[in-house]
């Protein structure tokens, strides 16, 4: 190979370096989940690190809570903190239906609804609720999140999230 075609060839190559990267960058993840048991001394907060680094992606954010059988109330109302890599905070509120046999009977007469999944032993059951999807971070890095739990928290055995990454080329979950 002269000087020359090397030359021409090096534009094309460097294209192809980068264009590979791109594709390539969100398909080494898979979802990630975190999950946290709480004890019985408590306070009912729950801390989660988001690894959103990857700007090549768009994130789906999914809520977890163990709950013990026992439970009876008909919705779960927890604050939710997120906080940037830079320190900038958001704050909400939000509520979601908690009643194992409510749900159970939902997800019976809508199997097609993948925004909540319920899974159970004789003991407890897991409820996981889509939180956000189609999250684009405005400052990719390591967000933290804040998940406090209600005061009235004896059934409530744990906590968790699920952070899942989809390509922005091909729509596809990792």
């Amino acid at each position: 190979m002269t000087g020359t075609t090397c030359k021409h060839r090096l534009p094309a190559i460097c294209l192809l370096l980068y264009l590979l990267a791109a594709v390539s960058s969100c398909s080494h993840g898979d979802t990630r989940t975190e999950f946290t048991p709480l004890g019985r001394n408590t306070d009912g907060h729950v801390r989660f690190s988001l690894d959103m680094t990857d700007t090549a992606c768009i994130y789906t954010l999914s809520l977890i809570v163990r709950f013990h059988k026992s439970y009876s109330s008909p919705q779960l109302d927890m604050g939710i903190t997120l906080t940037s890599p830079s320190g900038s905070q958001g704050h909400e509120t939000v509520s979601f239906p908690s009643d194992y046999s409510t749900v159970k009977n939902y997800l019976n007469g809508h199997p097609e609804d993948t925004r909540i999944s319920l899974a159970s032993s004789p003991d407890y059951y897991d409820i996981r609720w889509v939180y956000r999807t189609g999250i684009v971070p405005p400052e990719a890095g390591i967000w933290e999140m804040d998940m406090d739990l209600p005061e009235d928290r004896q059934a409530i055995l744990g906590a968790g999230v699920s952070l899942g990454r989809q390509t922005t080329d091909n729509n596809q979950t990792h």
